[in-house]
């Protein structure tokens, strides 16, 4: 009878699973829920994104940014106010914290790391918040923005008032790349006009 019972559940979450719906925190849609875990990369991204494959210091860079990556000031321009994502980002870190570690480790030792790549492994595979299919976070943020009538930003600040201003929308691959190309430049000539001046 416990067998017939174990394998029951084992199917049911099996089908539950195949029908593309995952487990969502009370009060959240799996789309939103999906869109603060793709928020979470993108911040984690931001803290270690600059870091060289090969840093000495990546490991701790890395426990480093999985112990304040849910702090409120990473969160304040997005579409959800400050602590709704506070208390998402808690639940997707803490849902398998060794394993997400063990991923970021993983992802930022890799020469041609790809944001895409890990929204994917993270947000898809591992914590199990978006589907294949998912929205990507600009899609997201400018949906909204247009069921709502406007390009600009909403948040609803702590005594219920509503103030909208102007965000730009999530960045591209290309766009990140970009970036990090000009900050690659724009510290290399720093090096050698300090060299320079050391002559």
């Amino acid at each position: 009878m416990y067998w017939s019972n174990t394998f029951v559940v084992y199917c049911l979450l099996v089908f539950h699973k195949s029908l593309g719906k995952l487990e969502v925190p009370r009060g959240f849609n799996q789309e939103g829920y999906c869109y603060a875990c793709l928020c979470v990369v993108n911040e984690i991204e931001g803290d270690l994104g600059e870091l060289k494959h090969d840093d000495p210091d990546l490991e701790s860079k890395v426990y480093e940014t999985m112990d304040t990556i849910c702090a409120g000031r990473h969160y304040v321009s997005y579409e959800y106010i400050p602590p709704k994502m506070v208390k998402l980002c808690q639940y997707i870190t803490e849902k398998d914290p060794e394993s997400m570690e063990d991923l970021l480790l993983e992802h930022y030792k890799t020469e041609n790391r790809q944001l895409k790549e890990l929204e994917k492994v993270l947000c898809v595979d591992l914590i199990e918040t978006c589907l294949e299919d998912s929205p990507s976070r600009s899609e997201y943020e400018t949906r909204n923005r247009e069921q709502r009538g406007s390009t600009k930003a909403r948040v609803v600040n702590m005594d219920g008032s509503e103030k909208e201003f102007d965000v730009p929308l999530a960045n591209s691959q290309e766009d990140i790349d970009k970036k990090k190309k000009e900050r690659a430049e724009r510290k290399k000539k720093a090096e050698e006009i300090e060299k320079k001046e050391e002559l």
